[in-house]
């Protein structure tokens, strides 16, 4: 690979994440009143999309309680997925532009003490413990906790020009190196990214699935089985394969757990009569997708 492009593009990285840190950190300082009230829709739609996902739509949404700058609690006084709630809310979060580092726990409405929890750096590098745990208790209480800002604009004033410089010279040689092709191949791994099977348009990230004009969330372990399935359309694919792909990072698996998961995908897929999984007796299972793409 031509020098300047591992250059240009080690300094682009570097320039880009100075930059992030000094607007993130440095610039946007304390919480005031307008991420406040950001914070707090973010997390009712995180509650909204959480319900609806245990097919309740209609259940009352209560108050989000401010604690303090940093400090936000829900109660949710209705039985919800943990699954499910990670990746709800870092969603909900990326829709009103919240990238603050945040700590999640949960606690039941009858104690103090914690029942799960975790923290976004975990949520980023897919380390989320206890994640299995589908179903809570009936009434549980979420806390979301932001780090508290210690970095002092002043000081984050020169790498915010350092960043500047290093992010034009980056873009300099990587314009005279044709960093075309490294944007596109780039672009083509989106963590966003949709796949077409049958008549449906499904969203690993977002753990959605869109199908005609019905949306339905999935939950976890719901958009694993799926995602596994996308990719290898009409293959039959064995039970040992399927379960290592949506069980490996628990390293236990319970016995009947694929067949149950089977059976609530093809619920949840009934409504697009392109689609079908087709149990392959001795074997395991095949998503048939009757839609030429």
């Amino acid at each position: 690979m031509n020098k300047y492009i591992i250059g240009g593009f080690l300094l682009l990285l570097l320039g880009s994440a100075l930059s992030f840190a000094y607007f993130s950190y440095g610039a946007k300082g304390n919480y005031n009143t307008d991420n406040s009230k950001k914070i707090n829709l973010a997390i009712r739609q995180m509650a909204h999309h959480l319900y609806v996902s245990e097919g309740n739509d209609s259940s009352r949404i209560l108050p989000v309680i401010q604690l303090s700058d940093y400090e936000y609690k829900l109660k949710l006084d209705n039985p919800i997925n943990y699954d499910t709630l990670p990746f709800l809310l870092n969603s909900a979060f990326s829709d009103y532009g919240i990238q603050a580092p945040y700590f999640v726990s949960i606690y039941s409405c009858e104690s103090d003490s914690i029942l799960l929890g975790y923290n976004f750096l975990s949520f980023m590098n897919k380390e989320i413990p206890c994640l299995g745990r589908e179903r809570l208790n009936p009434c549980n209480i979420i806390s979301i906790t932001f780090e508290k800002n210690i970095t002092k604009t002043g000081y984050c004033l020169p790498f915010a020009f350092l960043s500047f410089g290093l992010g034009i010279f980056g873009l300099l040689l990587g314009r005279r190196a044709k960093l075309t092709s490294i944007t596109k191949s780039s672009s083509l791994h989106s963590e966003n990214h949709t796949i077409k099977i049958g008549n449906s348009i499904f969203t690993p990230q977002s753990l959605m699935i869109k199908i005609r004009e019905d949306e339905k969330i999935l939950t976890f372990r719901e958009a694993k089985l799926l995602e596994y399935f996308a990719s290898h359309p009409n293959e039959v694919l064995n039970r040992e394969q399927i379960q290592d792909y949506v069980w490996k990072d628990e390293g236990v698996i319970v016995g009947r757990s694929l067949d149950v998961f089977i059976s609530r995908l093809r619920k949840i897929l009934k409504s697009d009569t392109s689609l079908s999984i087709k149990n392959i007796h001795g074997v395991g299972y095949k998503l048939e997708d009757k839609q030429p793409k």
